[in-house]
């Protein structure tokens, strides 16, 4: 890495500390900068404003996520086996509770986002699905599960969970993560018409 890649990522890794710490609420711009040791000018040569900083956050959180999703569905042999990897996966990824705030500034700042981004969160959204739609589209082709479109299912999975994640992190429910876990793979195996072994 040469110095400005270190610059930009010393940046978010200090904006990601303040939001692990703080909040999102409470990230400003001149916060940034002081704890980070960059001036102005520095941190405007790797992002525009604070909402350009914001967006590189969450895509690298989604990556993150991402290449863990990609990891754990190809450790696993079998289709039903991988879609279990992947729900356990984003369940472990964003439900601990040192992870919870994270979870719920990043789903903040989607949301903010969303409507000034749509095609660049329709692909994230995309790369985060893509291992779950992949396991799918096998079982398929293995006849270990059934479905009419791999790719919708896939969508209404990532939803389902997803939900269920942000809900408890949300409104401070606490069910254990083997319970979510439990729960969305109960729903999937009968939406995809398969029988854990």
């Amino acid at each position: 890495m040469n110095y400005q890649e270190l610059e930009r990522a010393h940046i978010l890794c200090t904006a990601r500390e303040i939001v692990d710490n703080s909040g999102w609420q409470v990230l400003q711009l001149e916060d940034i900068q002081r704890r980070a040791g960059v001036c102005d000018r520095s941190f405007h040569r790797h992002f525009s404003c604070l909402e350009s900083l914001f967006s590189a956050l969450l895509r690298d959180e989604i990556r993150s996520a991402v290449r863990q999703l990609r990891h754990a569905t190809r450790q696993s042999k079998r289709p039903v086996e991988r879609v279990r990897s992947y729900i356990a996966t984003m369940v472990d990824y964003a439900y601990p509770v040192e992870r919870r705030g994270r979870a719920s500034a990043l789903a903040a700042i989607w949301l903010e986002h969303s409507g000034n981004h749509v095609d660049e969160n329709e692909a994230l959204v995309d790369e985060l699905i893509d291992p779950l739609r992949e396991a799918i589209r096998v079982g398929c082709q293995t006849g270990e599960m059934s479905s009419q479109c791999p790719d919708d299912d896939a969508l209404s999975i990532f939803h389902l969970v997803t939900g269920m994640i942000l809900t408890q992190a949300a409104f401070g429910r606490h069910a254990t993560a083997e319970y979510l876990e439990e729960t969305a793979m109960n729903a999937v195996a009968r939406a995809l018409g398969f029988t854990e072994q």
